[in-house]
């Protein structure tokens, strides 16, 4: 109840149905832009843009789908996503994060301790997602801020994603730079420029494009 009355109060879980952020992502010393939008519950849309080319990836509840725009075509390259790759796009999608998920329903809530994380006092939510994975989130005790997302996977190796900067969005604290990290190696970070939520997007926008129906 803590967590919820600081990360998402009553009046803004209700309220909000629509996020939209930018930013950039540097990865592999590359700089890319994008853009990501989402509407409730289970709509997104993200474009990140890679020199002149344009890649787009929209989900629409079960069904993922990829659009590729580059100089040398004339048209536009429409795929639909399938299988592991499209699982992750749909984990994606998902509005609010994994505590608050988990305390509407999607997902549950296993475990809290008191745990050490990078040398700072920090609460330890153990919980499974809607997907049976399974998450440590480390929170810290006086913001109730999440400080990082851990996730095992199946053969072993960390993936971890540390959040910082957070910043009020009409109510909803955002984090403004993000780090993902595998087996203690940085392998991205994420920097939004501009963020805000109920800014009007319409359904159509994440409807699957015509040349896939």
């Amino acid at each position: 109840e803590a967590y919820l009355s600081v990360n998402c109060k009553p009046d803004l879980l209700r309220r909000t149905q629509t996020l939209r952020v930018a930013g950039t992502i540097e990865r592999d010393g590359l700089s890319e832009t994008f853009t990501l939008i989402k509407k409730r519950p289970d709509k997104m849309r993200f474009l990140i843009k890679q020199g002149l080319n344009e890649i787009t990836f929209g989900a629409n509840a079960e069904i993922v789908w990829r659009c590729v725009r580059t100089p040398q075509q004339q048209e536009v390259n429409y795929v639909l996503i399938e299988g592991d790759e499209a699982l992750q796009w749909i984990k994606q999608s998902r509005f609010f994060d994994l505590i608050i998920s988990a305390s509407q329903g999607k997902g549950q809530i296993l475990e809290i301790e008191s745990e050490q994380w990078a040398d700072n006092d920090s609460l330890k939510v153990r919980l499974i997602d809607a997907y049976g994975d399974t998450y440590f989130i480390f929170v810290d005790p006086q913001t109730l801020y999440p400080l990082a997302e851990r996730r095992i996977r199946t053969n072993g190796k960390i993936t971890e994603t540390i959040f910082n900067d957070y910043r009020d969005v009409d109510g909803l604290p955002t984090p403004f730079q993000i780090s993902i990290m595998h087996d203690n190696n940085a392998v991205s970070k994420i920097k939004i420029n501009s963020a805000a939520i109920n800014s009007g997007l319409l359904s159509e926008l994440f409807e699957l494009p015509f040349a896939l129906r």
